[in-house]
């Protein structure tokens, strides 16, 4: 069974030392013993994530852009179909090879390339150390080539200009946290080429022919090596760059621009583009945002991912570069209003994160100041007034693709999309305009801008107090309660089944009391939406809850890139349980919660609670106590055990055995139904005029699992109601709670919006 990977580039590290092949020397590499010749091979060799850029057109476009995915073995590489390396990230990957192969790399790479054999899955190597962008000094190689026929050569002089371009905008677009420092200029090196290689533009056959020359380059994440050759004029590349390593190629241009924008490249940044957005299927009128849009790739107007200019670098890049704290973005559901400072601010919020119809959207300020000083230097008529170009404002991006990753290509949104000419363009918004998401209710205004920040109001369902995080699946939403409810910095995360519920019942109130995630998975697959949730969070100790029956040992062994993993489970639903509390709490609790391991929204209702008091939540058997869970009680020795439900969830019999197991008094929370007991629970625990109440459905129960820790973090209740209404005992309770905002948990499916619209009612205004 194979685990799918959605993980960020930071888990799959350039240079990372391999295993098994590629740790023997190159060309006489046996095979580890498990991957002998056969219908089905598997080694561990390297993934080469290439991205090549077009040569710049007369309006500063390019022709076409294209990714290139290798995998190397030994010394040779063989190129790997773009559906087989979606997700993964240059580093180190396990292949599975069909047919026959030799045992020696040249004889693998070989059988490959004339078809005798097939790269069938490719999977990121498990364990490597997660790592950001590398800050500090990043030392440049640089190599000039010529060869037989070759225009004239680049001279040093040539490349000191771009270089020191490059130096100068990366150290001042990072607050000098990276800096590129020459490590020498090679003098021009004569190489020999074929005529193939010359007429398909073999830029690897050049880099093997510098590598022979120079062996000692070193070329990682820190050591880059440009090799630059004369003008190539068969090659419709101008620049190319290895994603997340050190290795970038230039074709005899000389512009500080392209040279910047392919160590982006090199740091994990994808392009910056535009979108231009139609009405119609005919395209015959622009809007700003429609389900029909072309993006043009490298014609962001400010970004240097753009290739068009040289502006600030985008706030998004450098939270995912890691020049600026994670604490300068934040993610918004709506109803907020938020001061965004400009980019080049050195605190303060500098990007918001908008999930809009499953798509993201990235917004950041601009001001004509620092490398944006140049950016109001033209006006145009625009309706019946002017505006600069390409000016700044309040600037939205869509990311392409379904998640945050740096892979994803980022388009600018253009929110004066009916000018006359393409030169005259002003994307942003400025004070006083708003814009409507076409397909949802968000509505976003700039209330006012300055120099120091712009305030930008968000709103959705007509600003009534009620907003929703949800996701198009169950992990979806997790991962969206994780972002909206949770800060970043943790330090924990934990995970639990989305298929088998018991194992978060028991842990959604301890992730709750250390104010960490609980996100769910598919037993042996993440899927991408989670992964892009683990990524944003770099760094935490994983807590997984329940055993390879719940959550495979494949799929934990990943997360050991982002720190240590825990597993806390045992032979049933209710030796995890106990596993859980016991890990988890000392002897001498207040209290000590137990619901149902059967019936499971009296425990849903209560997580919030155990988790705000730092108190254990167990499982039991309707009509008999596990053995596990006695145990566990007469550990505990809590001064007090509350039963969740009535005596058709936990009976009488069971009621008395947990007094003598725990040798404490024992209540019941009970009520006629789920959602009475959901209203007591609250009542008994939660004062009246609360900041703000959660809402899940009390059938559907994999968004009160995730929403259960946010809730508990908060010190707010989570209340159960119907799909489409609202029960009796809710109502009453959210009349007494009169809080300032209610946030459902879950879309449509599960929560109607005919309920979402009548909770507005409770809500204080």
């Amino acid at each position: 069974m194979s685990v799918q990977r959605g993980i960020g580039r930071r888990l799959a590290i350039a240079g990372v030392a391999l295993a098994g092949l590629l740790a023997s020397s190159p060309g006489n590499a046996a095979l580890p013993e498990a991957s002998r010749s056969g219908p089905t091979s598997q080694l561990e060799a390297r993934l080469s994530v290439v991205i090549l850029d077009g040569k710049s057109d007369a309006s500063g476009g390019a022709a076409r852009t294209e990714q290139q995915n290798w995998l190397s073995i030994g010394d040779q590489r063989v190129p790997v179909p773009a559906a087989l390396a979606k997700g993964l990230h240059t580093g180190s990957v396990a292949a599975t090879i069909s047919g026959a192969v030799g045992s020696r790399p040249g004889d693998i790479a070989q059988a490959l390339r004339s078809g005798a054999a097939r790269v069938t899955h490719l999977k990121q190597a498990p364990g490597a150390t997660v790592q950001r962008t590398t800050l500090g000094t990043h030392e440049v190689t640089v190599v000039p080539v010529s060869w037989a026929g070759s225009e004239p050569a680049v001279t040093a002089d040539d490349i000191k200009i771009p270089m020191d371009f490059a130096d100068r905008f990366w150290n001042g677009n990072t607050d000098n946290q990276i800096d590129l420092s020459v490590n020498s200029i090679h003098p021009t090196t004569p190489i020999t080429l074929t005529q193939e290689q010359i007429r398909t533009c073999d830029n690897f056959a050049v880099e093997a022919a510098v590598r022979k020359k120079y062996p000692d380059i070193v070329v990682d994440e820190a050591h880059h090596l440009a090799i630059v050759t004369p003008y190539w004029s068969d090659c419709w590349w101008g620049g190319m760059a290895m994603f997340d390593s050190g290795l970038l190629w230039i074709n005899g241009f000389m512009s500080g621009s392209v040279w910047a924008h392919e160590f982006g490249h090199n740091f994990g940044l994808a392009h910056e583009g535009s979108l231009t957005c139609y009405a119609k299927a005919t395209r015959q009128r622009v809007v700003s945002l429609s389900k029909i849009c072309d993006g043009q790739v490298y014609d962001d107007p400010w970004d240097v991912m753009g290739n068009r200019a040289t502006g600030a670098l985008t706030a998004s890049s450098r939270v995912r570069l890691g020049t600026i704290p994670s604490s300068a973005l934040r993610f918004v559901s709506g109803n907020e209003t938020i001061t965004l400072a400009p980019v080049a601010a050195k605190d303060g919020i500098r990007s918001v994160v908008l999930q809009v119809d499953n798509a993201y959207y990235e917004i950041e300020y601009r001001t004509p100041s620092g490398w944006d000083d140049w950016i109001d230097d033209q006006t145009f008529t625009y309706g019946n007034g002017q505006l600069t170009m390409p000016g700044g404002g309040v600037v939205v991006r869509y990311v392409q693709g379904f998640g945050l990753d740096n892979y994803n290509d980022r388009f600018v949104v253009n929110f004066h999309p009916q000018t006359p000419k393409n030169y005259e363009v002003h994307p942003g918004l400025e004070p006083g305009e708003s814009y409507t998401f076409p397909w949802d209710d968000l509505k976003m205004t700039v209330e006012s801008a300055s120099a120091d920040g712009a305030r930008v109001r968000f709103s959705r369902g007509g600003d009534d107090g009620v907003q929703r995080w949800a996701g198009s699946d169950r992990y979806a939403a997790s991962a969206t309660i994780s972002r909206f409810g949770l800060p970043e910095n943790s330090g924990k995360v934990f995970l639990a089944s989305g298929e088998i519920f018991t194992d978060a019942l028991s842990g959604a109130g301890v992730a709750g009391a250390a104010k960490s995630p609980l996100l769910l998975t598919q037993r042996d697959r993440l899927r991408s939406s989670v992964s892009q949730e683990l990524d944003r969070r770099f760094s935490f100790a994983t807590t997984v809850l329940g055993g390879p029956a719940s959550i495979s040992a494949d799929l934990a062994s990943i997360l050991i890139g982002f720190g240590p993993v825990t597993r806390l489970s045992g032979a049933d639903r209710y030796e995890t349980s106990a596993a859980i509390s016991q890990k988890s709490f000392a002897p001498g609790v207040d209290r000590a919660y137990v619901a149902s391991g059967v019936v499971f929204p009296d425990a849903l209702s209560g997580a919030p609670v155990a988790g705000k008091q730092k108190a254990p939540m167990l499982l039991t058997k309707t009509d008999s106590l596990p053995p596990s869970i006695a145990a566990e009680l007469k550990r505990l020795r809590p001064k007090g055990v509350v039963i969740l439900g009535g005596t058709a969830s936990v009976t009488a019999a069971v009621e008395a055995q947990l007094a003598a197991a725990s040798g404490a008094p024992v209540s019941r929370l009970a009520g006629a139904d789920r959602y009475a007991v959901s209203a007591l629970v609250s009542q008994r625990n939660f004062a009246a005029g609360a900041d703000t109440v959660f809402v899940a459905s009390g059938a559907i129960y994999t968004d009160a699992l995730s929403g259960a820790p946010v809730a508990a973090a908060k010190g707010s209740p989570l209340l159960l109601v119907k799909g489409t209404s609202i029960p009796e005992p809710i109502a009453a309770e959210l009349t007494r709670l009169a809080p300032k905002s209610i946030v459902i948990l879950g879309g449509p499916n599960s929560v109607s919006t005919g309920v979402e619209a009548a909770l507005a009612a409770y809500v204080r205004k």
